[in-house]
C-alpha cells in the first residue's frame, strides 16, 4: 500500500512540474489550462470543418470570462485576438484598457481608452448623421405645405416628427420657423430655445433666431445674451451690434448702447437705420436731453442713413 501512494505521489509531482514548466508553455491543470484546451480543440474541430470559425465576439466573451475570473494576462490575449479580427471592436479595446489597469500597465491602458473613445465617437457620428439624414428628408416633405400656407397642418407634422426625433434641433426649428409664420412667438421662442440646448456647435443662425425673437417679445436682456454669443463667433458682424444698440437703449444702458452704436458704424458699409427703429430710440433719448452720452447717442443715430425697410 505505501508502494502504490508512493508512486502516485511521484506520478502527481510529475504532472505538476510538466504543467508548471513545459517548454511549450501549454498547461494541462488549472483555469487557464482549461480555456486552452478549449481552444485547442476548438481548433482542431475548425480544421476538420466541424464548426463555424470562431468570431471576435467568442474571444471577446472569453476574455470578459477571465476578466470575471481575475486572469487578466489571459483576457487581454482573448481581448487582442478580437481586435485583431475586428480592428474597430470599440469594447473589445475598452475591456483590454481595465485588464491593463488591473495589472498596473496604466500607458497601455490609456492608450486603449483613448482608442476606445475615438472609435465610440466615429461610430455615434455615423448613426447621428444616418438619424439626422432621415430627418430631414421627412423634415423637407413636410416643408413643400409651407409653400401652399398650410402652417397648422405642417405644425402638426413637425410636432410629430419631434416625437420620433426628441434629441434633434432640426424638428424644433422647422416648427418654431413655422410658429413665426402664424406670429405664434412666445410657441416659436420655446422651440429656438429648446434647439440651442441641444445644439453641440455654436450656430450663428439659431441665435440669431433665437435672438431676434426675444427682442420682438420685448425681452431685451435676454435677446443681448443671443447677439453677445453671436459676436463672440464672429466679432465683425455688423447685425448684433444694431440690434444691441436697441436692446440696451430699451433697457436704458445707454453708454452700451452708444458702445455698440459705434462698432455697427464701424463695420457697416451701409450704415442704415430703420426707420420705426429710429422713431423708437429717439423717444427714449429724448427723455434725457442733458446727458453727453445721450447728446452723442443721438449724433451718431443722426449720422445713419433713415430706410422704411426691415434690416435682415
Amino acid at each position: 500500500m505505501k508502494k502504490i501512494i508512493f508512486v502516485l505521489l511521484v506520478f502527481g509531482g510529475f504532472l505538476y512540474l510538466v504543467n508548471e514548466f513545459n517548454p511549450v508553455g501549454i498547461k494541462f491543470f488549472g483555469e487557464d489550462s482549461l480555456y486552452i484546451k478549449k481552444e485547442l480543440k476548438a481548433e482542431k474541430i475548425r480544421k476538420e470543418g466541424r464548426a463555424r470559425p470562431v468570431t471576435a465576439k467568442t474571444y471577446f466573451a472569453m476574455g470578459k470570462r477571465s476578466m470575471k475570473n481575475g486572469k487578466y494576462k489571459l483576457a487581454i490575449t482573448y481581448f487582442s485576438k478580437a481586435i485583431q479580427m475586428e480592428p474597430l471592436f470599440a469594447e473589445a479595446y475598452q475591456e483590454r484598457a481595465l485588464a491593463k489597469d488591473k495589472l498596473q500597465d496604466y500607458t497601455g491602458a490609456k492608450k486603449d481608452y483613448e482608442t476606445y473613445m475615438l472609435i465610440l465617437d466615429k461610430r455615434n457620428k455615423q448613426q447621428n448623421d444616418k438619424i439626422r439624414n432621415e430627418l430631414i428628408k421627412k423634415i423637407n416633405e413636410v416643408n413643400k405645405k409651407l409653400n401652399d400656407k398650410m402652417y397648422d397642418e405642417a405644425v402638426v407634422d413637425f410636432s410629430n416628427i419631434i416625437s420620433s426625433y426628441p434629441k434633434y434641433p432640426e424638428g424644433y426649428i422647422a416648427r418654431a420657423d413655422t410658429n413665426v409664420l402664424l406670429k405664434k412667438y412666445n410657441e416659436a421662442l420655446t422651440d429656438y430655445n429648446k434647439a440651442l440646448s441641444l445644439t453641440n456647435i455654436p450656430s450663428i443662425p439659431l441665435y440669431l433666431k433665437a435672438a431676434d425673437m426675444q427682442y420682438t417679445l420685448k425681452k431685451y436682456n435676454d435677446a443681448a445674451g443671443n447677439y453677445i454669443q453671436i459676436l463672440r463667433l464672429d466679432p465683425e458682424y455688423e447685425y448684433p451690434y444694431y440690434k444691441l444698440t436697441g436692446a440696451y437703449i430699451f433697457i436704458e444702458n445707454f453708454e452700451k448702447a452708444l458702445d455698440n452704436l459705434k462698432k455697427y458704424i464701424a463695420y457697416s458699409e451701409d450704415k442704415n437705420i430703420q426707420i420705426n427703429d429710429f422713431n423708437d430710440w429717439d423717444t427714449i433719448l429724448n427723455k434725457y436731453t442733458t446727458d453727453p452720452v445721450i447728446r452723442d447717442l443721438k449724433t451718431n443715430l443722426k449720422s445713419l442713413r433713415i430706410v422704411q425697410y426691415k434690416m435682415p
